[in-house]
């Protein structure tokens, strides 16, 4: 399904248009930030920026509300009203949690969630309308 979105970013293997990542990796922003350095003269070589930077990859963003990369492993979290078996088939789908719950996991406390905050591969703060992804 094509996204309306500010940036499309594609594997580059002649894939459809239609399929995008959802991560723009920081060798990629890397790159592209020491090229437009070396271009403009801002740097001497790509060495030279290359140790005087520290770039993270980009993650999905949706108004205001900032998604982070599932820990690997199980994620210490609940949602209520479903048997653990439930919820653990809908978490296992689950590729980004909003910030805010990401902090939770991080700190090392349990979530509980509801139902309507689980948003396909998302994870959400609130289970309302606020975020559309």
């Amino acid at each position: 399904m094509c996204r309306l979105s500010p940036i499309h970013i594609s594997k580059g293997r002649g894939d459809s248009y239609d399929v995008a990542e959802t991560s723009l990796h920081s060798d990629t922003i890397t790159a592209a930030l020491a090229a437009i350095g070396v271009q403009q003269g801002l740097v001497s070589s790509v060495q030279e920026f290359m140790q005087s930077v520290r770039v993270s990859s980009a993650f999905p963003f949706w108004k205001g509300h900032y998604f982070l990369p599932k820990p690997i492993g199980k994620l210490n979290a609940t949602i209520e009203g479903k048997e653990e078996y439930q919820y653990r088939k809908l978490l296992k789908k689950v590729r980004f949690l909003e910030l805010p719950l990401w902090e939770q996991l991080a700190s090392s406390q349990q979530l509980t969630v509801s139902d309507s905050q689980v948003s396909g591969s998302y994870l959400t703060s609130k289970g309302d309308d606020s975020v559309k992804i």
